[in-house]
């Protein structure tokens, strides 16, 4: 083997392909989301300063009060409930249009397509918040769950 077969284009390029088309399904969510990514630090912070922040936790009921635990004072609404939830709290909801909501899930993904539904509603200070509940655990941050907490839902 000559140091040209080595560095052939039929054999990089469907290697190059490859790992571009995992870099891009893996950035999918922030590319479409609209909205900017947070790290679970920045949420920490804003909650720690006792700022006026809305956390919605759109994992499902079951993941929410489950041993994982939830963000302390966030709120659930999975994301299968949102888009009728939203339609039908929508006067509601006016007065807050401008307040900071941070979006929490498992990982990232399902809070990026929230955040996408709650921009086309109105939401104009919307954040997801990158590596959601596995990044709020692997910091050591604190949680509530079924046995710790009454779990606020949304109206």
């Amino acid at each position: 083997m000559t140091l040209s077969d080595v560095f052939a284009p039929d054999i990089w390029l469907p290697i190059v392909i490859g790992v571009g088309a995992v870099v891009i399904l893996r950035q999918m969510p922030r590319l479409l989301a609209g909205v900017p990514f947070v790290g679970v630090e920045t949420l920490k912070a804003r909650l720690d300063q006792g700022d006026d922040v809305l956390v919605l936790d759109v994992r499902s009921g079951g993941e929410f009060t489950g041993k994982g635990g939830h963000v302390p004072g966030s709120i659930n609404l999975p994301l299968d409930h949102l888009p009728s939830r939203v339609a039908a709290l929508k006067q509601d909801l006016t007065d807050h249009l401008d307040t900071p909501v941070f979006i929490v899930c498992q990982t990232s993904s399902r809070a990026a397509h929230a955040a996408r539904l709650l921009r086309k509603t109105g939401f104009r200070d919307l954040a997801v918040v990158t590596g959601g509940m596995s990044s709020w655990r692997a910091r050591g941050y604190p949680t509530r769950n079924a046995t710790t907490d009454h779990p606020r839902t949304a109206p």
